[in-house]
């Protein structure tokens, strides 16, 4: 099913009428799967949100993050594994 959802999500952002909300949710479904299971495709994931914020912004992609969610608890440990992933990717 995660992999389904990620095709999914990946499917949408190269639409040329995507919708960034879509995309965002089918990953964030995937996501949320491969946490579950403890697999490490979960970092794809992360990786593909965390290209999905520098390109919307981080406003924006977390106010879409919410949505797909509807779990303000949920939405900041995502938002955490992003800010982790991007301060590894920096060395911060």
């Amino acid at each position: 099913m995660a992999r389904t959802y990620s095709q999914l999500g990946s499917r949408e952002a190269e639409q040329p009428d995507g919708s960034a909300a879509a995309a965002v949710g089918w990953d964030v479904k995937a996501l949320v799967i491969r946490l579950r299971l403890r697999v490490p495709q979960a970092v794809n994931n992360l990786r593909r949100l965390a290209a999905r914020r520098a390109e919307l912004g981080p406003e924006p992609f977390t106010s879409l993050l919410s949505q797909a969610m509807g779990d303000p608890k949920l939405t900041e440990a995502i938002t955490s594994l992003l800010d982790q992933l991007d301060a590894a990717k920096t060395g911060a």
